[in-house]
């Protein structure tokens, strides 16, 4: 292995290209929000599209873990059975869906939802439900792109999928009593122009495959027993979103919590994002030389631009801007935003110093530690949701309350996982030399 260092600007150039993909991606979700909050019931469109999104995201988490299945498989098996199983992949994730759209005393007995929030839901639900099929697409493509290594399709496939979506959610959403639905349906037109042109492009790239063309098929169960543990993670990943939700639901203030908190959880992805590519590149130069400084240099780096960045947001009329002007909060909702999304401030570099616990531990050899940092993550997530509930808490307050739990348990038991494993190789060393 070589032991050579990165510089900070090596580091930092690598992983400005990712994080501005991401940014990219991130703004989605607060664009196609502020077109349904001008609905004539914005309100509850708003807490209805949250509701779709956060069940969404778990569900397609098998679909969107399929990218480094394709790039683990390629080549062992014939990518026609590694496309046969995507699709089955994304048609159980639209089944899924699509009932849960339809079977709305579930819907309102999950979320505690009155009659037109619950219908709202099932409505966005139906109008995502084909995204699941589109969005195991899309990521197949995406592992195939990776394979290729000629990645520079994605990010024009990304710029594609954002046009199409805000295009249409602004087109539709502001003119209809409750938007939910058609800010759903322009989520899912936006993955299908995003996997159309991925489509197009791997067009022009295909004439490296055909060496790959004697590959052996496979059955969707060997192809299952490898992408079970990485679906898994995924949804572990996901499943704060759906949980921190249904905790909003039960909380006090509910709808006006279930309307905000998608705006608030919109802006602070804009800033957490970006920051999930960084434990790659960490594990990247880690891996070259464990004494490297310069990841754990760029990350406080980042753990200060990112605080000022945000809190800079958060402290100023931008916050307004964003809340009122341009995602159009209004009484109760606004409120609670403007006060109870103050504590979100310290997630972002939270992230950003988990994603060097995590970089250590993969670039060591450790990938089960990041297993045991999901559980203790939920863990603390659901601790501090239950008990803030339980205090009468507004729901939004709950929610950012719980996110920054979560971050600050897994963040801890990271590090107290990577001091232990210290400890163990000192002594393990020492014992070594005694035996010499």
């Amino acid at each position: 292995m070589s032991r050579s260092s990165s510089t900070l600007g090596q580091l930092w150039w690598q992983w400005l290209p990712t994080s501005l993909g991401s940014s990219l991606l991130v703004l989605e979700i607060p664009v196609v929000a502020a077109a349904v909050a001008r609905s004539e019931s914005p309100d509850r469109a708003l807490a209805a599209l949250g509701i779709a999104v956060a069940v969404i995201v778990v569900v397609n988490g098998p679909a969107l873990a399929l990218a480094p299945l394709v790039v683990t498989l390629d080549g062992r098996y014939a990518r026609r059975s590694i496309h046969r199983y995507a699709m089955a992949v994304g048609i159980a994730a639209t089944v899924v869906i699509a009932v849960l759209g339809l079977y709305r005393p579930a819907l309102a007995a999950l979320f505690s939802l009155d009659e037109a929030t619950s219908r709202d839901a099932g409505a966005a639900l139906l109008a995502l439900a084909p995204a699941s099929v589109v969005v195991a697409s899309r990521r197949y493509l995406h592992g195939r792109f990776i394979a290729f290594g000629a990645t520079g399709g994605i990010g024009v496939a990304t710029g594609v999928r954002l046009v199409a979506s805000a295009t249409f959610a602004w087109c539709t959403a502001p003119f209809v009593a409750s938007g939910a639905a058609w800010g759903a349906a322009a989520l899912t037109l936006g993955a299908g122009a995003e996997a159309a042109t991925l489509a197009l492009r791997l067009r022009g790239v295909r004439a490296v495959e055909d060496h790959m063309a004697d590959a052996p098929a496979a059955g969707l169960g060997v192809i299952s027993a490898a992408h079970l543990p990485m679906a898994a993670a995924r949804m572990l990943n996901m499943i704060p979103q759906l949980i921190t939700t249904i905790g909003i639901a039960h909380a006090a203030t509910s709808l006006a919590s279930l309307a905000a908190w998608p705006v608030v959880y919109g802006l602070l992805s804009l800033f957490t994002g970006p920051m999930g590519d960084y434990e790659t590149v960490g594990a990247a130069a880690l891996r070259r030389n464990p004494a490297d400084p310069v990841p754990r240099m760029l990350g406080a780096l980042l753990v200060g631009v990112i605080t000022v960045a945000y809190g800079f947001v958060l402290f100023t009329p931008l916050h307004s801007l964003y809340l009122h002007n341009f995602s159009q909060l209004t009484g109760e909702p606004l409120q609670l935003a403007l006060i109870w999304s103050v504590a979100t401030l310290l997630i972002p570099a939270g992230w950003v110093v988990r994603g060097y616990l995590r970089a250590g531990a993969l670039a060591g050899g450790r990938p089960r530690i990041l297993a045991y940092g999901v559980g203790v993550h939920l863990a603390g997530l659901v601790s501090v949701l239950v008990a803030t509930v339980m205090a009468g808490l507004p729901g939004l307050a709950c929610a950012a309350l719980a996110v920054l739990g979560g971050v600050l348990a897994e963040t801890v038991g990271l590090a107290l996982s990577d001091r232990r494993h210290r400890v163990g190789d000192v002594r393990a060393g020492r014992t070594q030399a005694d035996v010499a």
